[in-house]
């Protein structure tokens, strides 16, 4: 599909003389010399530049060459900080929820959400309990403004649970036939009063646990907490209260807090929110590219740079947010460890440890002589270069060999001449 539609559209303009100064800037930044060809895109200013061969400078959508898919709806959270869906096929560009600053466009892989009534918590499956001396939390559905602007957030009157290993009320869902692997439960919650403290948890058999407590705002935030699953066909419990059974888990006072938008997904971070009813649903993978026949391009020398971040807690997956692809690739990418690294089938280069939600600015250049990679403005890691792969895409926000981004991409750039080191570290500084 042309990505002829983004999430928000500021402007219809095609050329560069429609582009603010700042959008100019961005893209010139990309560029170390004037003479240099190759691309550059700010998904910040919804900007592009291709200079040399089919020269183009205008909005980032009209870019010749660029195509987008997702086979399915998806939300992200607009310009007035609301969360909203976007149809099948529609860019995500992002936003910061308070400050409404643009974060880029959202990349994901495609997920699940297990979790049936995702925004109407209460409903069954879902159920209020009690366990031992204490009283089940009263649910009002329907009783708040929800992040998405509905009235659906659910009220959940907490009773004070005191001491006592047979004490606990909570609400919560059970989910059967897990397979093995890792997963992520996450949900919207806020205070009444602000400063309520309450646990989201996770067990398989009350004995052994998974959770996090939650110190709630007025506003909405999103908490998440994850399990790792042993085997295949497992069923465990979610719940949002206070369970004793768990040691890991204190008495707690009488509050009432709100709950909305539920998630539990396979992985290791929680992803954008997939809206359930009475089923799971589905959101596929973002996948956006141009063909390398679009740009100027060298199949013996160039340099890729992207500007992006993770956007939740720690992860054990690996995730990729540009790359060159097929047959070989050529890639920019973050490990299970959250080391940034460069790999093709020529070379591989170790970068610095970045926890999730840092900003990463990197750039790797590779030519006959070597390769090179500067993440942050740091010393260039170096190696050699046994062989170039031969490439024919330009993925963003994705490897193609199975290795999706989880987050937002700001910026990135192709130019097809390796950069010096000295030019890769001022690029990401």
């Amino acid at each position: 599909m042309r990505a002829g539609r983004f999430g928000s559209r500021v402007g219809a303009g095609a050329f560069g003389q429609r582009l603010r100064p700042a959008a100019r800037q961005a893209l010139n930044l990309m560029f170390p010399t004037t003479s240099d060809e190759g691309l550059a895109a700010s998904f910040l200013h919804d900007a592009a530049e291709v200079r040399g061969g089919n020269s183009y400078l205008g909005k980032l959508w009209r870019l010749p060459g660029l195509t987008f898919s997702r086979a399915s709806a998806a939300t992200r959270i607009n310009a007035e900080g609301k969360l909203e869906t976007v149809g099948a096929g529609v860019l995500r560009l992002d936003h910061d929820p308070v400050t409404l600053a643009p974060r880029g466009v959202l990349m994901e892989p495609g997920r699940t959400n297990l979790a049936v009534h995702s925004c109407a918590i209460g409903t069954a499956p879902w159920g209020a309990t009690a366990i031992g001396s204490v009283v089940a939390p009263a649910v009002s559905l329907n009783d708040a403004q929800a992040p998405d602007a509905t009235m659906t957030g659910t009220r959940m009157v907490m009773p004070a649970v005191p001491a006592g290993a047979a004490n606990g009320s909570r609400v919560g869902i059970t989910v059967s036939g897990l397979n093995a692997g890792n997963y992520t439960f996450s949900v919207w919650l806020k205070g009444a009063t602000g400063s309520e403290a309450v646990y989201i948890s996770a067990t398989t058999d009350a004995i052994n646990y998974v959770r996090r407590l939650c110190t709630l705002a007025v506003t909405w935030s999103r908490f998440d907490v994850q399990v790792s699953v042993p085997t295949n066909g497992a069923a465990y419990y979610f719940q949002i209260g206070t369970d004793l059974r768990d040691a890991g888990q204190a008495a707690t006072s009488a509050q009432t807090v709100y709950a909305w938008g539920a998630q539990i997904e396979a992985g290791s971070q929680p992803t954008s929110l997939v809206f359930t009813f009475a089923a799971t649903a589905t959101r596929a993978a973002d996948i956006l590219t141009v063909p390398t026949s679009a740009l100027p391009f060298s199949a013996s020398e160039g340099t890729l740079y992207v500007e992006c971040s993770r956007v939740f807690g720690p992860s054990t997956e690996s995730a990729c947010p540009l790359s060159l692809f097929s047959p070989g690739r050529i890639e920019i990418s973050q490990n299970s460890s959250q080391n940034v690294y460069s790999y093709s089938g020529g070379w591989s280069l170790g970068g610095p440890t970045l926890a999730r939600g840092t900003t990463i600015r990197a750039a790797q250049a590779w030519a006959a002589a070597g390769a090179a990679m500067s993440v942050n403005g740091a010393a260039p890691a170096t190696g050699a270069v046994s062989s170039i792969p031969s490439v024919s895409q330009l993925r963003i926000g994705s490897s193609g060999a199975g290795f999706s981004w989880e987050g937002h991409i700001q910026k990135i750039a192709y130019l097809p001449r390796r950069l010096s080191n000295p030019e890769l570290q001022a690029i990401t500084a």
